[in-house]
């Protein structure tokens, strides 16, 4: 129902999957969870023998800009690190603006932008293309 999806739409997520390693053998799935009243992040990481890590995770965001269709935020930039693997990289936009749009109680509004991550994970460089996808835009 149209009520239900003005409820959901409330909700605002980032998220970022990423293979890495020798063959990408190794992923991490990066979530930035905004609720109205709760806010959380957290990363899924994949190590290359199979084991599977549910761990923190902080991010920054910057080169914040606003759409003028929707008045949602997006970042161009977004530094994200996960202390317990030793993870740093940052997520660059390679695109100007790539939000897409549904109209009230049909979808959730967002932005998919190809950019590049850079950084480490441990002793392993990071330097690639990756989709960073925005549901709703951010909240900070």
């Amino acid at each position: 129902s149209a009520r239900k999806a003005a409820e959901i739409n409330q909700s605002h997520w980032t998220w970022l999957g990423l293979t890495c390693g020798a063959g990408d053998r190794s992923a991490i799935s990066f979530w930035d969870i905004m609720e109205p009243t709760v806010r959380w992040n957290a990363l899924t990481y994949l190590r290359e023998d199979g084991v599977q890590m549910n761990i923190g995770a902080q991010v920054h965001y910057d080169r914040i800009w606003t759409s003028g269709e929707t008045g949602q935020r997006y970042p161009g930039f977004a530094h994200i690190l996960a202390p317990a693997i030793d993870l740093d990289i940052t997520v660059t936009a390679m695109l100007d603006r790539p939000e897409f749009v549904y109209p009230p109680g049909a979808g959730h509004s967002g932005c998919q932008s190809l950019c590049r991550a850079t950084g480490r994970l441990g002793t392993i460089a990071i330097d690639k293309p990756v989709i960073f996808e925005m549901i709703g835009g951010i909240d900070v």
